[in-house]
């Protein structure tokens, strides 16, 4: 919730106004130096992150948690690493905390379970234009065919591969719809939000032109207090274990 917050915040400060074009010129050098001086501690950040990602690694088939009986393996873990440490630097959280990775890891990988088991229970199914559309929006990142292919093989997948893991997507996707509701947010709580905003920063949007992003932003916090408490039912409806 608290990185939400700030994005939107961000979102809201003025940018400065341009500088002339003769101060432009007598800063281009030093706008270089520092862009790539900002590239090289990206780079450093990056090779940095990796190698405490593969510290994180454990082996394939080490048991990493039950949930009611179905096991989740190492595998699976690896495989969710890299969105943990994406997860924690959008948060502002520190990505060398060990043993924070290793529990948000974790977490995310039993919540999956728990509403993949809620969806089996249900019997939810993809649309496959759902799946179709997915699979389209996926492929529009790449520039052509080729490039797409080449992923996948780089990836070791097939297409099947993919569409069965955008259908498990698209399934978690009609499960919330059907669980979570549309939250109304009103005038004076999104005007309450505004202030609040207002109060911290001094170049800000006026509210009538950021009204609609706040509730916007509002209704999305309040949806995910929901999924919160839904995930809480579910795991204290359940059997967790926990085995590293």
């Amino acid at each position: 919730m608290k990185k939400l917050t700030l994005l939107m915040m961000a979102l809201f400060v003025s940018l400065l106004a341009a500088c002339s074009d003769d101060e432009d010129s007598a800063q281009e050098n030093d706008q270089n130096a520092e862009q790539q001086q900002a590239q090289e501690e990206m780079a450093k950040q990056q090779q940095e992150q990796q190698e405490q990602m593969e510290a994180q690694k454990v082996e394939e088939d080490e048991l990493v948690a039950v949930v009611n009986g179905e096991e989740i393996k190492g595998d699976a873990f690896n495989e969710a690493l890299p969105q943990t440490f994406s997860t924690l630097m959008r948060s502002g959280q520190d990505t060398s905390d060990e043993e924070l990775v290793k529990q948000q890891t974790i977490d995310m990988l039993v919540n999956q379970e728990l509403v993949m088991q809620e969806i089996d229970k249900q019997e939810i199914e993809a649309p496959e234009e759902q799946v179709d559309q997915s699979l389209e929006q996926y492929k529009s990142q790449f520039e052509d065919d080729e490039q797409y292919q080449a992923s996948l093989k780089e990836s070791g997948n097939t297409e099947e591969d993919l569409r069965k893991s955008l259908a498990q997507e698209v399934k978690m996707q009609v499960y919330l719809q059907n669980e979570i509701s549309e939250p109304e947010v009103t005038d004076d709580e999104a005007k309450e939000y505004y202030d609040q905003l207002a109060s911290q920063q001094e170049d800000i949007q006026d509210y009538e032109e950021v009204k609609d992003k706040i509730k916007e932003l509002l209704v999305q916090q309040k949806q995910n207090e929901e999924i919160s408490e839904l995930l809480a039912q579910l795991k204290e409806n359940s059997e967790v274990e926990t085995k590293i």
